[in-house]
């Protein structure tokens, strides 16, 4: 999406994105870096960067590659790696579990698996549960993680509205 005199241009193909590293440990935060080349479309530029407990990697939701992108995180310098991830159709959200062993993704493209436009996913500060924004829905969906295997509970918490944005404590 590029803005030309007051409209809306969507130029083909699109040009990579970058991501930005702020440091945000002083004040005014300080940008620190730029990580060039992440690939996508015009549609969907990267949704979603989650760190490892130990700062070591990033992962970052890629809508319309169907994937993720790994960083390598060693102290301000962030870089783009060769690996990926393959996840399911539009990725939107991610979090990773406070013990590293898990990533969770939340996919947009699939209707009716685990809930319509599911743009938000965050881990339970003991890494157990997993909240799940069901925007269609207006509920969290709450789902456990059971002998490695994701399991959804059935518990819905009803809200007024979709909810749009997850987040959680730092753990």
């Amino acid at each position: 999406f590029v803005r030309v005199d007051g409209r809306a241009t969507f130029p083909e193909p699109a040009p990579s994105d970058r991501l930005v590293v702020i440091d945000a440990s002083t004040f005014p935060p300080v940008i620190k870096g730029t990580v060039e080349g992440l690939e996508h479309t015009v549609q969907g530029p990267p949704q979603a960067v989650a760190v490892t407990p130990d700062g070591k990697q990033a992962i970052v939701a890629q809508r319309d590659e169907n994937g993720a992108a790994v960083l390598s995180i060693e102290g301000m310098s962030v870089k783009l790696t060769t690996e990926k991830i393959s996840t399911g159709v539009m990725p939107y959200a991610v979090d990773i579990s406070s013990d590293g062993k898990w990533t969770i993704i939340g996919n947009t493209g699939v209707t009716g698996m685990l809930g319509e436009a599911a743009q938000g996913v965050v881990f339970s500060q003991d890494s157990k549960q997993i909240l799940l924004q069901m925007d269609v829905e207006r509920a969290i969906g709450v789902f456990a993680l059971r002998d490695g295997k994701l399991v959804d509970t059935g518990e819905r918490l009803k809200l007024a509205a979709g909810p749009v944005s997850i987040r959680s404590m730092p753990r």
